[in-house]
Order: structure tokens, then C-alpha cells, then sequence
């Protein structure tokens, strides 16, 4: 008896822990979109900077150019690296793949496919009546 006690307890306890992560979850979730859309729309004013440093009171900002974007020859980098290894290094997205064949046509080869876990956040609303 004694044994169903401490187990109650513990799944109580664990009940707690769970629910106050749902809740630090959320607000943690809620600061990194907020400073996410503010970080963005000041990036905005940097897009007509010149490369170089821009001084702040408190830190510096480097403009630089720091990737290009490629066009690659895939035939040739099909011959090259043979079939395995150019599957290795090939990422596929199904959203362009599905805009140039189709998507009745992209059904065709998908050879497997797994959901995705999303979570969704909705806010308690008090239940006073």
C-alpha cells in the first residue's frame, strides 16, 4: 500500500514538472518570436549598408559578403560522383519538387513518408463565469 502511495506522489510530482515546462515552454517561445520580428525589422535598415564596420555605442556591426549562391551542373556532378554518393550529398525539398512536377505527379515517387511533430501554442483563457 505503502508502495501505490510513493508512486501517486511521484506521478503527482511529475504531473507539476510537466505542466510548469508546457508554461516556461510557451513564454520562452513568446520572447524568441517578439525579439525574432524586432531583430528583423532592424536588420532592414542594415540592408543599404556598405561593406565595412558600423560603429553602435556598444558594439559594431561587419557587413561582408559571406555566401554565394551556386548553380550547379548536376549532370556532370551526377557522372563524377556516381549514384550513391551524389544521393548523399543531394537534398531534395518536396515543396519545389512538387512546383515543377505537380503534386499528383510528386505522389508518384515518394517512397516513404513521416509526420512531423508540431506544437501548437494556445493561451488559457480563465473560466469565469
Amino acid at each position: 500500500m505503502k508502495r501505490k502511495i510513493v508512486e501517486k506522489e511521484n506521478e503527482i510530482v511529475s504531473q507539476k514538472s510537466l505542466v510548469a515546462d508546457i508554461d516556461k515552454y510557451v513564454e520562452i517561445d513568446r520572447v524568441i518570436k517578439r525579439f525574432k520580428k524586432e531583430k528583423d525589422e532592424i536588420k532592414k535598415e542594415f540592408k543599404d549598408l556598405q561593406e565595412g564596420r558600423h560603429l553602435g555605442e556598444l558594439y559594431d556591426i561587419i557587413i561582408s559578403e559571406s555566401m554565394l549562391s551556386f548553380e550547379f551542373d548536376i549532370e556532370g556532378l551526377y557522372k563524377k560522383l556516381g549514384k550513391a554518393k551524389f544521393l548523399t550529398v543531394v537534398n531534395i525539398s518536396s515543396e519545389k519538387l512538387g512546383k515543377v512536377l505537380g503534386e499528383t505527379e510528386i505522389e508518384k515517387f515518394v517512397l516513404s513518408q513521416k509526420p512531423l511533430r508540431k506544437i501548437t501554442i494556445k493561451e488559457k483563457k480563465d473560466d469565469k463565469n
